[in-house]
């Protein structure tokens, strides 16, 4: 795996970055086990995001973190927003006050920090414009967890929402999955970086 673009981060930047993705993985895994939390958790966007991370960081190959990106940066902050509106106004949006109840305190506060890990990765990245190599991750990634959760996980943990999409109630979801994915959130958020990248190029351009 390695990243052909010139990128304007260094070597140590990268290792820092990735090196502290790891940790945080690692620390997850623990407090998953700790908590005893659900044995299909792993399987989990958030929860393995960060090892998907570290990688794409430790061989500074920017399209693949652009591809992770891609699949969870609007619906970790989805899921930010609904914890706002949760602990504050009482709102359940989303179904996160169902995914939070009976939690402890630090349970939840680790929650929220991982659930910042995509949009941290973003903001850690933003200077490095994706290419469409990006969005062949993304569904290389997607298919990943897609075939893991239709034959690794059980139908009632809805591991990534594969098997029912709240709220919509669309009959047949889990055969729509990847392509609405894709469509909904994946190429979106694609679009969504390219035109982030050239705002701050434009400004970057025009303090110079």
């Amino acid at each position: 795996m390695k990243n052909v673009r010139k990128s304007p981060y260094s070597l140590k930047w990268y290792l820092i970055v990735g090196v502290f993705y790891l940790c945080l993985g690692v620390f997850i895994l623990w407090r998953n086990y700790y908590f005893s939390v659900s044995d299909y958790s792993i399987f989990w966007l958030c929860d393995f995001a960060p090892f998907i991370l570290a990688i794409g960081f430790l061989f500074r190959h920017d399209d693949f973190v652009k591809g992770m990106i891609n699949i969870g940066f609007f619906p970790q902050i989805l899921f930010l927003f609904g914890a706002f509106m949760m602990f504050f106004f009482g709102v359940d949006v989303f179904g996160v006050g169902l995914s939070l109840e009976h939690l402890s305190f630090w349970f939840i506060l680790t929650s929220i920090v991982l659930h910042l890990s995509l949009i941290a990765a973003y903001f850690l990245n933003y200077e490095v414009k994706p290419t469409y190599k990006s969005l062949i991750y993304s569904l290389l990634l997607l298919f990943v967890m897609y075939f893991i959760a239709i034959s690794h996980t059980p139908i009632e943990e809805n591991v990534n929402y594969v098997f029912i999409l709240d709220n919509l109630g669309i009959m047949g979801f889990t055969y729509m999955y990847i392509p609405f994915v894709f469509l909904v959130i994946v190429f979106p958020t694609f679009v969504f970086q390219i035109l982030m990248q050239k705002l701050w190029f434009l400004n970057h351009r025009n303090k110079e």
